[in-house]
């Protein structure tokens, strides 16, 4: 239980405020030619008051029929002496970490790349970074909207479809 408490009370918040940092705090009050500083602490403490207003939001059913909801009641119905902590790792916590790692390292890592392969002077290497984490957030916003339109697109293809075959089976059938 301390080990999941500290994780999630350090780690996850920290990475919380760094992204929020990086994606709309850096590029809107850095200057160009400055080099962007993230105050560390104040990063922790931005996560963490993030962190609790989406478990609030989560609990109070803002989201309707959601998975990471049944995921908290779980836990919370299972108690604290009865804690399953493999669970909570599997299910909450390394999911968690994985997306705030995935918002926070590839960007760096892909803009850092980029910035050694093109080779361009400091100021550019570090304009990439600055704007590569919130244009790595906007690709992936537009990445889910296209899957969730061609989920939806699919759908109703097949309900057509189906009411299709529905009429014409009626009209068979009579």
């Amino acid at each position: 239980v301390l080990i999941f408490s500290s994780v999630w009370l350090t780690i996850v918040p920290f990475f919380i405020g760094v992204a929020f940092e990086a994606i709309a705090v850096v590029p809107l009050r850095t200057a160009r030619n400055e080099t962007p500083r993230y105050p560390l602490i104040q990063c922790w403490a931005l996560g963490l008051v993030f962190l609790k207003i989406w478990t609030r939001c989560l609990l109070l059913g803002g989201f309707g029929d959601n998975i990471w909801r049944t995921r908290f009641e779980r836990v919370i119905n299972q108690g604290f002496l009865a804690m399953d902590l493999t669970f909570i790792f599997n299910d909450i916590v390394f999911p968690v970490l994985f997306t705030l790692g995935d918002f926070i390292i590839i960007p760096y890592f892909l803009a850092r790349l980029l910035g050694v392969v093109l080779e361009v002077d400091y100021e550019t290497k570090s304009l990439l970074v600055r704007y590569s984490f919130i244009t790595f957030a906007l690709l992936r916003l537009c990445i889910h909207a296209l899957m969730n339109m061609s989920s939806i697109i699919r759908k109703l293809h097949n309900d057509i479809r189906d009411s299709r075959y529905l009429v014409g089976t009626e009209l068979t059938n009579r």
